[in-house]
């Protein structure tokens, strides 16, 4: 088990720990984020015309699949 003196921390570590980022990283990460977000949701639109196949369903039942997160926003939180 440590000891109290073990896990002390010196001013310098306190600092560097308690610093607040950059505006500029902040916002680089919001932006790749977003993106990288954006990028997901379109990965499904190659394969929509063989998802009837690929899910054993018919087409109509298919249709769900590349909007599914609006409607599960939707049923998040209904108007």
């Amino acid at each position: 088990m440590p000891r109290a003196t073990d896990t002390a921390l010196s001013a310098g570590e306190r600092a560097r720990l308690t610093r607040r980022p950059s505006d500029r990283s902040i916002t680089t990460t919001l932006a790749l984020t977003g993106l990288i977000a954006a990028f997901m949701q379109t990965l499904v639109t190659p394969i929509i015309p063989r998802l009837p196949n690929l899910l054993d369903t018919t087409t109509a039942d298919a249709t769900w699949v590349p909007d599914i997160h609006p409607a599960r926003r939707r049923d998040l939180h209904p108007d």
